[in-house]
């Protein structure tokens, strides 16, 4: 549906020497409830975020919307390095963090943050579960338990900033185009 263009006319007197009660101005495109507009460039980084988490974290739906939304962000994802990609997979990742460690790990990442504490025992995503990350894991909580908290400083640290870098991939990736979430209905 094109746009749709109004004229606008105000009371300013257009010629001094020559006075008249109305002047036209410029006409202004009126833009359709249907259309959509870009984002501005302090929206990006926000839809992005939760594009990324509704990605990983909820369930597959069925309807066309959902699976339509499923494959642009899947587009944009797939334009990621596979570091940046198993990065925002490992964000969201529902490997069990052990209770002892949960207050640390609020709001997620565990998974991420133990595979960057043993890099060379851990499997990509979608892999099954195997004995070695439930070690590693172990060996995670037996450290902390020894030298307290604060070895996870780094370690959190390093996991966020790998997560907002990537992230910020995932936003450069997918431009300022509206966001493709469906609609949730109430």
């Amino acid at each position: 549906m094109p746009p749709i263009h109004l004229s606008t006319i105000s009371p300013v007197v257009a010629n001094p020497d020559r006075p008249s009660q109305f002047q036209l101005r410029r006409s202004r495109t009126v833009e359709s409830p249907v259309q959509q507009r870009s984002l501005f460039a302090s929206q990006v980084d926000n839809v992005a975020r939760r594009e990324v988490e509704w990605f990983f974290a909820s369930d597959a739906a069925t309807d066309a919307a959902s699976q339509d939304a499923r494959a642009r962000i899947a587009a944009w994802l797939g334009a990621l390095s596979y570091a940046e990609q198993q990065t925002l997979a490992l964000r969201y990742d529902p490997f069990p963090c052990p209770y002892s460690l949960e207050e640390h790990f609020e709001e997620g990442g565990f998974a991420l943050a133990l595979s960057l504490a043993f890099a060379g025992t851990w499997r990509p995503c979608g892999h099954p579960r195997h004995t070695k990350e439930r070690v590693a894991s172990d060996h995670l909580e037996a450290a902390v338990q020894q030298h307290g908290p604060r070895i996870l400083r780094h370690l959190k640290r390093r996991a966020q900033a790998d997560f907002d870098a990537a992230l910020r991939a995932y936003a450069h990736a997918r431009g300022r185009a509206p966001s493709v979430l469906p609609a949730v209905e109430s």
